[in-house]
C-alpha cells in the first residue's frame, strides 16, 4: 500500500476514534442532564483511558451548569477504568475497548445515573 494511502487510512481511523469519544461524551451528558438536580454535592465519577480525559475536562463546566453536579474523571488506564465500573466503584469508564456482558458476569453492564455518586 502506498505511503499516502496508509496515511489517509490512519487519519480516517483517528477521526473515527475522535468521533466515538465525542459521541460517548455527549451520551453521558444527555443521560446526566435528564437526571438533573440542584444538589451541588452530586458527582458523576468516571475512570479509565487517557484518551477520554480531554473531552471530559472540556465539558465539566457545561455539565455542572446543566445538572448542578460535578463531572469527575481519573486517568488510570482502560483496564482499570473498566474494572472499577464493573465493580460499581465509578459511574462510567473510559475505554478504547468495549466490555461484553459475558466479561462482567451479568447480562447488563450499563447503569442509569440517578444523580447520586456510586462511591
Amino acid at each position: 500500500m502506498p505511503t499516502s494511502a496508509r496515511a489517509a487510512d490512519a487519519h480516517q481511523a483517528t477521526r473515527l476514534a475522535s468521533a466515538r469519544i465525542a459521541g460517548a461524551a455527549v451520551a453521558v451528558g444527555l443521560i446526566a442532564s435528564a437526571c438533573a438536580s440542584s444538589d451541588t454535592d452530586l458527582a458523576l465519577n468516571g475512570a479509565g483511558a487517557s484518551t477520554q480525559s480531554p473531552i471530559t475536562t472540556a465539558r465539566q463546566d457545561d455539565f455542572r451548569a446543566r445538572t448542578g453536579a460535578e463531572l469527575e474523571y481519573v486517568v488510570l488506564g482502560s483496564g482499570a477504568g473498566r474494572a472499577l465500573f464493573l465493580a460499581g466503584e465509578v459511574d462510567f469508564a473510559g475505554s478504547d475497548v468495549g466490555t461484553r456482558p459475558r466479561r462482567s458476569g451479568s447480562s447488563t453492564t450499563c447503569r442509569r445515573w440517578t444523580g447520586s455518586s456510586s462511591t
